[in-house]
């Protein structure tokens, strides 16, 4: 399973800018155009936090999405965003909040 996910401080930081300028349709999703896995996700967690944690595997469930990765284009031209914090760099601001 894969992600693309961003820190919720870039996206917020600039929403005021967002919503001037965006119609309310359609709906853009803001991400870092890029890809984490689960197994990658928990290893970090257990590095930032010193832990040991185990990810539980089970099979898909209906509705699943098993892997994403989101196309930022239109933000891009619409709002000039680009990504300023890593996936990894956004967990670790968080960890140390």
């Amino acid at each position: 399973m894969t992600n693309d996910c961003l820190n919720a401080c870039p996206p917020v930081a600039g929403l005021d800018e967002c919503l001037n300028a965006c119609p309310p349709k359609p709906c853009e999703g803001v991400a870092c155009h890029g890809q984490i896995t689960l197994n990658e996700l928990v290893k970090q967690i257990n590095n930032l936090l010193n832990k040991d944690l185990e990810p539980i595997y089970a099979d898909p469930r209906p509705g699943d999405v098993l892997h994403s990765f989101a196309d930022i284009d239109l933000i891009k031209e619409k709002l000039k965003f680009q990504p300023v914090i890593s996936f990894i760099d956004g967990l670790n601001k968080l960890a140390k909040y």
